[in-house]
């Protein structure tokens, strides 16, 4: 009698400690997943401040999944100081960048992965939109970034986090900076 109230007390207990260890498990990559996409937001601001000029998302290879910005971010620590960057959502469920010499596209950095587990494209969520803003001084550019992180468990449970921001960039006007891409 007793081997077989241990038996369940046991079999209980180990049913609980699978719930709670995929808990842990999710809680982890939902963490890991923030964090990668609130630093990707962090740094697509930055660029996008900084920003000489602001490629329409629309107009991307991948409409709204991909932002290109003519950025002087950094510019006395780069060479050269004005450079072209790609953000974009990719197939993989990554939100990858590249750069390059407005004058050089062949020169391009290949893809970096910043985040993971980004799945705009799954639930067909524009990652990248501009809108304009009046302001005092006229109009300016507003870059709306959504980014939707996800994280899975062993189970399969899973759980979206939206992290969103609107970025004003400090051009307006169009231009060709970066007009000569990479390919691929």
């Amino acid at each position: 009698m007793a081997m077989a109230i241990l038996g369940i007390v046991l079999a209980v207990f180990l049913g609980i400690q699978v719930v709670v260890q995929d808990n842990i498990v999710i809680q982890q990559r939902r963490s890991t997943n923030n964090d990668q996409a609130r630093q990707a937001l962090f740094s697509l601001d930055r660029e996008i401040r900084s920003g000489n000029l602001v490629y329409d998302p629309a107009m991307e290879s991948v409409p709204y999944y991909g932002l290109v910005v003519y950025t002087q971010a950094n510019a006395t620590t780069r060479t050269p100081p004005n450079q072209c960057v790609e953000w974009r959502i990719d197939t993989t469920k990554k939100l990858v960048q590249r750069r390059w010499d407005p004058t050089n596209p062949a020169g391009a950095s290949l893809f970096t992965p910043v985040a993971e587990n980004i799945v705009n494209r799954e639930g067909n969520v524009p990652a990248f939109t501009l809108t304009s803003a009046a302001t005092s001084t006229g109009t300016s550019t507003v870059v709306d970034i959504v980014l939707l992180a996800n994280a899975r468990g062993t189970s399969g449970a899973t759980e979206t986090v939206r992290i969103a921001s609107s970025v004003t960039a400090r051009n307006a006007a169009p231009g060709t900076s970066c007009s000569l891409r990479p390919t691929g």
